[in-house]
């Protein structure tokens, strides 16, 4: 979990370990929280993408130049950028991908005369 000031400055994380380390005793958020790593909004993605790989992190707050919270990035996102990047789809669109060549597949099972529905085009 991400940890901001009221003026959503970032101040650190605190993580499911920590916070099952301390659940047993009456500590404030503070006491548990840690420094993070985060990167700007400006960083370059090729950087960034290094940096999270190279830490190991699956999660990385995004701030401004003022340290105010602005996003997140996932690594499952960079993942995904870099797919599109390289194949020019993104892995979560292959299903939709599967299902356009079902229905064209359905077409051409016809002897390549559409298939016929009461569906009207949106």
């Amino acid at each position: 979990m991400i940890v901001t000031d009221n003026a959503g400055v970032l101040k650190g994380v605190v993580d499911v370990q920590n916070l099952n380390k301390q659940r047993d005793r009456a500590s404030s958020v503070g006491d548990i929280m840690v420094d993070v790593p985060y990167v700007k909004e400006t960083d370059l993605l090729r950087n960034t993408l290094q940096r999270i790989l190279n830490l190991g992190l699956k999660t990385v707050p995004v701030v401004d130049d003022q340290k105010h919270v602005v996003g997140i990035l996932t690594r499952s996102s960079l993942v995904d950028l870099v797919y599109d990047t390289i194949w020019g789809t993104s892995a979560s669109d292959t299903d939709a991908d599967k299902a356009a060549k079902a229905d064209q597949s359905e077409t051409t099972a016809n002897d390549g005369a559409p298939a016929t529905t009461d569906a009207k085009e949106v």
